[in-house]
């Protein structure tokens, strides 16, 4: 960004030139090229005040009412920056989905009433069910056989964070199985429980 008005944006999070933006940065390239006259910029923040990058508004003519400007480039940097931080986290979601398909493990996650919101390629193998037949159903009603038994080891999840042993689960067919199962309680950000992890080997 050296040399462009944007170097200044990320030093100061918002930077107007009203006029002349030519004149002042001529190593800028597209700023000679397009004829542009005045620059507004802001830095885009997440949600926690990280850098997420910046936008800038070039215009053909002075600006002036630079108030007006940077107020309407300030609501529209808000936006901007949330649709950003949802862009990058949804990516990150995909990616780390992506490394859960190539485990060998059947890995599920289900939220408080046992409906399930993740269901990875090893645990459509193991029993049966495409995660998108899955994905949104409840757990007890589609793989367990004794409802009894899983209540009393959700409620030791639910005491103690973690819970293990082996499992009896039917498949989409009827086939029973028996499984090592491994349940780690998820959390939200004040710290209430939201789901569970479930990593399943036949």
């Amino acid at each position: 960004l050296e040399g462009t008005p944007c170097a200044n944006v990320v030093s100061n999070k918002v930077c107007t030139f009203e006029r002349g933006v030519r004149q002042r940065f001529p190593d800028d390239q597209m700023l000679v090229d397009f004829g542009f006259e005045a620059y507004a910029g802001q830095l885009l923040h997440d949600s926690e005040g990280g850098a997420l990058g910046l936008l800038a508004v070039l215009f053909r003519k002075p600006i002036e009412h630079s108030g007006m400007i940077t107020s309407t480039l300030r609501i529209f940097a808000s936006r901007a920056a949330a649709e950003l931080e949802r862009l990058q986290t949804h990516a990150r979601v995909a990616e780390q989905a992506a490394l859960l398909d190539k485990a060998r493990d059947a890995i599920l996650v289900r939220d408080l009433e046992q409906r399930i919101t993740y269901w990875n390629k090893s645990a459509e193998l193991l029993y049966g069910w495409t995660a998108e037949e899955a994905v949104g159903r409840v757990a007890t009603e589609l793989i367990y056989k004794d409802h009894a038994e899983f209540r009393r080891h959700f409620d030791e999840l639910l005491r103690d964070g973690e819970w293990a042993g082996e499992l009896r689960q039917i498949t989409r067919d009827g086939r029973e199985l028996i499984v090592d199962s491994s349940w780690t309680l998820l959390r939200d950000a004040t710290g209430q429980p939201k789901s569970s992890l479930v990593i399943n080997t036949d």
